[in-house]
């Protein structure tokens, strides 16, 4: 299905990568699934891609179309939910939307100066859990004020769950009814606009806060539109199916998985970074708040950054949601410990340190699943037969295998490229 730069080793072929010293592909994220399924429109339809893009262009006066987007959306657990935690002696300071959202309640505006507006919450998030107490999307305001009210009695905190995306990448907060979907370039809008069958024309927007897709019915012409590409339902990428049995020449080309069945395992084994790579230290003043907020529950690694607050030391020297406080002032972290220890690890140091050093993994997130390297579907490979020689090594039936590819930072890294994959590309 023609992702950019994707390639895909074919199922029911045996496809063994041999040494390959012209594998020379930059990072790229491998990521290991199952059960490929591949659908092509129909070749009348076809257009010369990328050649029938028209850039600076959108389509004029076109019919609005509404279309169930929610297979184009594709976000990690860490980047579509956020969890905080708010003082149960002091107002949040949210108000909420009177009809209730299909997840949840939905955020209307946000008190300045609040808890919740110092923590970052914003309009058009949606409260999905308090205290772990999932929201029916049948309460009322009323009935949530009671169970807010009974949530803070039971601690001097209360946890809120959020979806912070829907009301930024679809209409309304609706995935189900939406005419747009974020979209990283111009194939995911082509591909998503060919398989919903209302769509004519699509458009991307490549210059906005957030890149998105617009799906659209009839159109009379295209007309001037900075920053837009478009094209008609036909104009789209087609993947090079192959019946090859030699590597490479067994990989697809810029083709990815329709539908596929992800495989978790330990990838620790594959991925391969320098010490300068996965960690940075960073010294922090104890004359003032640092601005991080850990989530409730540790990383098998470390204490997870949920949120940095604006403006603080943290946000100033470059902390991320997702880092890992792997030490404080050289002292390790213990995986038993809970956030209350860990405050408790940098109150003691700042009464015997004039400056706290806090070491972070900055690599466990980018590199996997929700940050769990442990239980990945995914990993950092120097090239395609890195990829396909994880896959090998997984004891999984039906697996294949599926590349994305870059433009060379560095010298690869990675397993070995003389590695022979054992029956990557076939059922087991």
């Amino acid at each position: 299905i023609s992702p950019p730069g994707l390639h895909l080793a074919s199922p029911g072929i045996h496809c063994p990568p041999l040494a390959s010293p012209g594998l020379t592909m930059s990072s790229v994220l491998g990521i290991l699934l199952g059960v490929l399924t591949v659908s092509f429109a129909q070749k009348n339809l076809r257009e010369n891609w990328p050649s029938c893009v028209a850039e600076d262009k959108a389509p004029k006066n076109p019919t609005p179309i509404t279309a169930d987007v929610r297979e184009f959306v594709r976000h990690p657990d860490h980047v579509r939910h956020k969890v905080i935690d708010f003082k149960s002696s002091e107002d949040i300071g949210l108000f909420l939307r009177e009809t209730p959202h299909e997840k949840g309640e939905m955020v209307d505006q946000v008190q300045y100066g609040s808890q919740a507006w110092l923590a970052g919450v914003r309009k058009g998030w949606i409260i999905t859990a308090i205290n772990d107490k999932r929201i029916s999307p049948n309460s009322t305001l009323r009935e949530l004020a009671t169970n807010i009210s009974a949530a803070k009695a039971e601690g001097p905190t209360v946890k809120f769950k959020y979806d912070v995306r829907d009301a930024v990448d679809c209409f309304n907060a609706n995935c189900k009814e939406s005419d747009r979907f974020p979209a990283e370039g111009t194939r995911q809008c082509a591909i998503a606009c060919s398989r919903i069958s209302q769509c004519e024309w699509w458009s991307w927007d490549s210059e906005g806060e957030y890149k998105m897709c617009f799906l659209h019915g009839s159109a009379s012409a295209l007309e001037g539109s900075k920053g837009f590409s478009a094209g008609r339902k036909g104009c789209m990428p087609e993947p090079r199916v192959v019946d090859e049995t030699d590597w490479p020449e067994c990989i697809i080309s810029d083709a990815d998985l329709r539908v596929g069945t992800p495989v978790f395992t330990d990838v620790f084994p594959f991925i391969d970074h320098l010490d300068e790579v996965r960690h940075k230290d960073l010294i922090f003043s104890v004359e003032e708040p640092i601005g991080m907020i850990l989530r409730e529950e540790p990383h098998d690694l470390g204490e997870f950054v949920d949120a940095v607050v604006p403006n603080s030391q943290a946000d100033n020297a470059g902390v991320k949601s997702g880092w890992i406080i792997k030490e404080i002032n050289g002292k390790p972290f213990r995986k038993k410990e809970s956030v209350t220890d860990v405050q408790a690890d940098f109150d003691r140091a700042k009464t015997t340190f004039s400056t706290l050093t806090v070491k972070f993994d900055v690599r466990s997130l980018l590199d996997c699943t929700n940050g769990y390297c442990g239980n990945s579907d995914r990993f950092p490979a120097a090239n395609y037969g890195a990829c396909a020689a994880a896959c090998s090594q997984v004891p999984k039936r039906f697996v294949v295998v599926s590349v994305l590819s870059c433009e060379p930072t560095r010298p690869p890294t990675g397993p070995d490229s003389s590695y022979r994959c054992k029956d990557s590309c076939q059922a087991e």
